[in-house]
């Protein structure tokens, strides 16, 4: 009850909520009914008289199956892609109608879906085309997401994909595979092999591998920030793409992938020891993939500098200076030094460094004006941690 109310505090407080934070809001919501259901489900098996009410032994599951593994595990997975693979890929965070739509199918469909559904394991005398229109609506979501999905990548102004983007193109595809699979399911029954292979290719090859790709993403600009974050304009630093080795890595993912379809035709075709076999190659891959987060995390790459290296020309300001903002000496942002970065990020490259030397040698209460291709969203938290606020508009096409 205490996180359920800190959780529907914090939402509250974030409003209105940008298009990924309602995917999120709405998967924490199937998280909470997911957490209850569980509790049902261990006081049942623990004391059955004390759940009489409810037939936990089948709808029960299936209720609790439906709201963490669509409701949470990929209504949050919809809403972190929105975010990362816009930010990554430098393409408009705003979806327009088209995002309205997925997460109104998607969440709404879901929501009315389980609803109907525990009205059936309670007894009610629900129809069953109710609930196959509910289905529908899930899936429509879902298609559309998809679509939107291309004409994000479409839309992008990095035109050369890093590695993360492009494994997450695979994690789609497979998220197509399975709502295929699903509605030939629908027409022509579930058998054993069927559902097996279904959720097999959901899990992993969806939910599993859009995580790891992003994660491949996620590791390095985290560890980057924390160990390289204070000492930039002071020293020289690797980019973010130095922590990794995509030419090495490369591999592990097309194992992942292929091994992920490998294994759903096989089960599929009821093939049980092929199927331990493309589950060990995925293994395989999922481990080597682990094993690049840790050298992320642990390695000093090999483009680092020894420390002390400084850049010319950058000063390090005292930090009591750093922390001065427009309130302290006011300026209007056409006073501002003015850094331009668009050029280098349609190439593909990572200006964090040169941001960052241009922040050194501003004076006490001077603000930076910056030119970019999009909302540099983790920009803003490192200048907030230096003292600095921000504000952000489109000033045109090519920002």
């Amino acid at each position: 009850a205490v996180g359920a109310s800190a959780l529907i505090r914090a939402v509250w407080r974030a409003r209105p909520l940008a298009l990924p934070a309602c995917f999120v809001a709405a998967a924490l919501v199937f998280l909470l009914l997911t957490l209850a259901l569980g509790m049902a489900l261990g006081c049942t098996f623990l004391s059955p008289q004390l759940a009489r009410w409810l037939d936990l032994a089948s709808g029960g599951l299936r209720l609790h199956l439906l709201a963490g593994l669509i409701g949470w595990f990929t209504l949050t997975a919809m809403g972190a892609s929105y975010r990362l693979l816009s930010m990554f890929t430098l393409a408009p965070e705003e979806r327009g109608s088209v995002g309205v739509a997925v997460v109104t199918l998607s969440a709404g469909g879901l929501a009315t879906a389980w609803l109907l559904d525990l009205g059936r394991v309670l007894g009610a005398a629900i129809p069953e085309p109710a609930i196959a229109a509910a289905g529908a609506a899930v899936g429509l979501g879902l298609v559309l997401y998809l679509v939107d999905m291309v004409r994000l990548y479409r839309a992008r102004r990095r035109r050369k994909l890093e590695l993360n983007a492009r494994m997450a193109v695979a994690a789609l595809a497979a998220l197509a595979a399975s709502i295929a699979l699903a509605a030939h399911l629908a027409v022509h029954g579930v058998t054993e092999n069927t559902a097996g292979a279904l959720g097999y290719l959901f899990l992993f090859g969806w939910l599993s591998g859009l995580g790891l790709s992003q994660l491949y993403k996620i590791v390095p600009f985290l560890t980057w920030l924390e160990r390289y974050g204070k000492v930039l304009g002071k020293q020289g630093t690797p980019r973010v793409q130095d922590l990794v080795d995509e030419n090495r890595d490369r591999r592990w993912f097309h194992l992942y992938f292929a091994a992920v379809a490998a294994g759903t035709f096989f089960a599929l075709e009821g093939q049980p020891a092929l199927w331990r076999v493309a589950v060990l190659g995925h293994l395989v891959a999922t481990l080597m993939m682990a094993r690049a987060f840790w050298r992320a995390r642990h390695v000093v790459p090999r483009m680092a500098p020894t420390a002390g290296l400084p850049f010319p020309a950058s000063r390090p300001l005292p930090s009591k200076r750093r922390k001065s903002t427009m309130k302290d000496n006011p300026m209007t942002t056409d006073e501002f030094p003015t850094l331009d970065v668009r050029d280098i990020l349609k190439a593909g490259g990572e200006p964090f460094a040169k941001i960052m030397q241009a922040v050194e040698a501003l004076q006490p209460g001077q603000g930076l004006r910056l030119l970019a291709t999009f909302k540099p969203i983790p920009l803003f938290g490192v200048m907030d941690s230096r003292g600095f606020r921000h504000t952000e508009r489109e000033i045109g096409e090519r920002t």
